[in-house]
């Protein structure tokens, strides 16, 4: 840790990188060791990220962030989309995914998982 802020430092004064991109990098390095079982898939993921980035820029990043938001889509943990409910498009996307609705109403319309789905 304290090597990692010595070399941080150093690249900021040398001028390599900037604060922000150091911030980045830090906030993403945190981020892969939350979930420690999928540390190897999270560094493959992010090299991929990064060599789209570097290859082609702004618009490789923007390919980067709509394959993210495909593969999120096409998952469905617990049954359930992972996106729900905005996610396909619906008046539960309305009701609850943008603005908080009540839980009382939202479980009268059978919107909330009742105990005999879980």
């Amino acid at each position: 840790l304290v090597g990692a802020l010595i070399i941080g430092e150093t690249a900021v004064s040398a001028g390599i990188v900037s604060v922000p991109v150091l911030t980045m990098a830090a906030a993403a390095t945190i981020a892969t060791l939350a979930v420690p079982s999928l540390y190897e898939q999270s560094i493959l993921f992010r090299f991929a990220v990064i060599l789209l980035a570097g290859c082609f820029g702004v618009p490789g990043l923007a390919c980067a962030a709509l394959t993210i938001l495909a593969m999120a889509c096409g998952s469905e943990p617990f049954g359930y989309d992972y996106l729900y409910p905005l996610l396909p498009l619906g008046r539960a996307s309305v009701r609850d995914g943008f603005v908080r609705s009540i839980w009382s109403r939202l479980a009268r319309s059978g919107e909330v998982i009742g105990q005999h789905e879980a």
